[in-house]
Parts: C-alpha cells; structure tokens; sequence
C-alpha cells in the first residue's frame, strides 16, 4: 500500500524560514524604534523602561553651594548603564552601570545656577530609553548672604524685605535650628518667620540665605528696619538692586544699616 503522507518539499521550508526570519526583523524593528508608539522600546518580551525616579541624595538641601550633587536614579534595569544629565538629555554629567535596580551618580562639578537634572539608560545591544519625564531640581548658589536682626518679646516675627517683579529662589536660615524655608516668590507666606522669646528684653539672629534673590525692598517698615541690625555680607544672589543700593553682584561687606536699605 502506497505511502500518502506528503513530504515538505526544499521551496516549502524555505519559504517557512524567511517567514520566521521577517516576523523576527519585524519585531527587532520595533524593539530599537523609539518612535513606534510614542512610547519606551521594547526589549523582547518587555519595556525598555524610562527612569521613573530620580532624586537628590546629597546635600540634603536643593539649593546648596555643594558643585557636585549625588543623585539617586530607581528602578532601573540591572546591568543597563545609566546616564545623568544636568537638563533634558543634552548635557552628560555622569553615567554608570546598574547592579541593581538603583544606581547612584556623583555630577561632575557643574557652574553657579538652577538646573533640572534627567537620566535615560542604554543596554549594550545599543537600545536607548527616551530621557525621563521626572527630573530633580538643584540650584548651586553663588555665597551667603548674611545678617544680623533683632526681636523682643513684643514683636518675635522677622520678614524678609523682598517684593514683587523679582525673582526669588532662596533657602533661607533662620538661625533658630528651626527647619530651614524655601521661599520662591515675594508673597510666599514662608518669608515671615515666628521666633519663640528666650524671655531676654531682646534676642539677635543670624539669618543666612542661599539661591536667587535679585532684590530687597527700600521701603522697609519702621518696625522692620529696626529689627534690622547688620548686613554682614550681601552675597553673590544675582542682585540686579543688591542691598547696598547699587547694582554689584560681587559679595560686599555691609556695616551701614541706613545706606544698605534707603536709597
């Protein structure tokens, strides 16, 4: 009795492996294309995950004078090697490869201003993830300002004389041990300060500012400018009018209360 199984013939298998081989290409293809979906590329059966996380680990402070900030960067792939960026993904200041799922990278020394650090990771096979959404904010600040006020047991409050149309960005100091203020605009609430009385007839602070201030107001309140004693050093905050009146950025030293303040 005759065999009728039919036998694959040499044109069907290779017809078969030219059809594996292009499903094959055809999902490399969409695995090294970042611009399929809009989406992250996909390595085999999974995405190529964008850094989700990405925060300052030291200083423990985001404006600080510290030009080389650690930043820890989460859930990332193991053995991937990660960059960090001072901006969206144009300026490389460090990388390294992950042996875990965190990784923690050390800026190289970056210049005074505010910057917006991003990360993305890359495997050897040349896939690249598309920079991070998230990003941590860091100021390196130009120096201190530092001065020297005066409160009493009927009027323990200090504000700041910073007023509206500049720019502000500061950590400030309050010289209490009381947790530190960033204050971002002239009408945040966080430039009064409340001090708790030593029950002394008056108490003197230190408050010593970080970041961007690019002003402080001449027309201060009588009760202000006498809490007001000394402005020890003006700082480098990218004063346009700095306290002295003038329009140096340099750091001053100040001991004249009147001419710091009134024009």
């Amino acid at each position: 009795m005759k065999d009728f199984h039919l036998k694959p013939s040499i044109f069907s298998l290779i017809a078969l492996c030219l059809y594996l081989s292009a499903c094959d290409l055809q999902t490399l293809s969409r695995g090294s294309n970042h611009s399929d979906t809009g989406q992250n590329a996909l390595t085999s059966d999974r995405q190529f995950v964008i850094p989700p996380s990405i925060t300052l680990k030291t200083p423990s402070e985001a404006i600080s004078l510290n030009s080389t900030p650690t930043f820890t960067i989460s859930n990332v792939e193991n053995g991937f090697t990660v960059q960090l960026f001072s901006d969206d993904c144009t300026t490389p200041v460090a990388s390294g490869i992950a042996s875990g799922n965190t990784i923690e990278l050390t800026s190289s020394p970056i210049t005074k201003g505010r910057y917006q650090f991003h990360s993305r990771q890359n495997n050897s096979r040349g896939w690249i993830s598309n920079c991070s959404e998230v990003f941590a904010d860091y100021q390196l600040s130009g120096t201190a300002m530092v001065s020297k006020w005066q409160t009493n047991s009927h009027s323990s409050n200090i504000s700041l004389p910073i007023s509206s149309g500049n720019k502000y960005h500061m950590l400030v100091d309050w010289g209490d041990g009381s947790t530190k203020s960033l204050i971002n605009s002239a009408s945040d609430s966080a430039a009064t300060h409340n001090y708790t009385p030593s029950g002394a007839e008056s108490d003197e602070w230190i408050i010593t500012i970080l970041g961007t201030a690019e002003a402080w107001t001449p027309d201060l309140t009588s009760n202000d400018k006498d809490k007001l004693l000394e402005i020890k050093e003006a700082g480098d905050l990218g004063w346009i009018t700095s306290p002295t009146g003038t329009t140096s950025t340099s750091t001053d030293t100040i001991t004249d209360t009147d001419s710091e303040i009134e024009e």
